[in-house]
């Protein structure tokens, strides 16, 4: 669902620059512009899922335990 949300969101802007009166060099820039910022925040959106929500593939608990032969 996240790439359909990413390519509805370059998808709109294709459509927001389709009828601009800029110059197509302006266009182009800030078009180009959009385009990384867009990606930029997919990509980060992508590594937190990454670095948060995925499990490793080979679960391990760490054990630690202290025992006494203390009598109270």
């Amino acid at each position: 669902e996240l790439d359909s949300l990413k390519e509805r969101r370059l998808f709109n802007l294709e459509l927001k620059f389709e009828n601009s009166r800029l110059s197509d060099k302006i266009v182009e820039s800030r078009k180009q512009t959009e385009v990384r910022e867009i990606n930029n925040i997919f990509d980060e959106y992508y590594q937190w899922i990454e670095e948060t929500m995925k499990t490793e593939k080979q679960a391990w608990i760490q054990v630690i335990a202290v025992l006494t032969g203390a009598n109270m």
